[in-house]
């Protein structure tokens, strides 16, 4: 058998395994979302990506992912569902968009952080457990100093400007320094403050996250 027809052969049977849209032929090579080829040089290679040329993504599997739910972090390739969306960090996550649904039937109000995040406000002057409380009685939970801040470093409390120029209203997190005191934050200049974590005390707005 020439070498040529051998090459042949081991097409005609990678082809046939494609059932997958994977092709690996008995060789090393492996083509995920590549028909084989012979090139000019006569070797088995891997064709033009077929995922590509429908304007899709290469999954390892060898399936297409649409281009707008295609991700890629450090977990690999993932495909994600609908209803979620790609964090580069985490992979495929659910997507937070059915806060704006519990924060109006809650009356509250959806403010997006400079970061793209979204979190919902009910402007009224709480207490910490009143604003706790209308969190989660409201299918939420109230945000931490981290899940609004990311960057914020506890030791040197600082400021938070993921919400500058959003609105005059202070709000309360669930973080709280070693002897109790919970901390806020004046979302106009980003100013982080601490106050005290009693029942009647305080008149800060509770801010929450899904």
């Amino acid at each position: 058998m020439t070498k040529k027809l051998l090459l042949t052969s081991l097409i005609v049977l990678c082809l046939v395994s494609m059932a997958n849209a994977t092709c690996t032929p008995p060789t090393t090579l492996k083509c995920e979302c590549q028909h084989p080829i012979i090139n000019s040089e006569g070797k088995l290679a891997c064709g033009e990506d077929y995922c590509a040329k429908n304007g899709k993504k290469c999954m390892p599997n060898g399936s297409c992912c649409e281009a707008d739910k295609f991700c890629e972090s450090s977990l690999g390739k993932q495909c994600c569902p609908d209803g979620q969306s790609c964090d580069t960090t985490k992979g495929c996550q659910e997507t937070n968009s059915d806060i704006e649904k519990l924060c109006a039937k809650g009356s509250g109000s959806v403010i997006i952080a400079n970061n793209g995040n979204k979190f919902c406000i009910k402007s009224s002057q709480m207490d910490w457990y009143e604003a706790q409380e209308w969190c989660l009685n409201n299918g939420m939970s109230m945000a931490s100093m981290y899940d609004l801040c990311p960057s914020w470093i506890y030791d040197t409390y600082g400021e938070c400007s993921e919400f500058k120029e959003t609105g005059d209203v202070s709000v309360w997190t669930s973080t709280l320094n070693p002897i109790g005191d919970a901390f806020l934050i004046h979302l106009p200049n980003g100013e982080v403050r601490v106050d005290i974590q009693y029942p009647d005390w305080g008149d800060y707005s509770a801010i929450c996250t899904f």
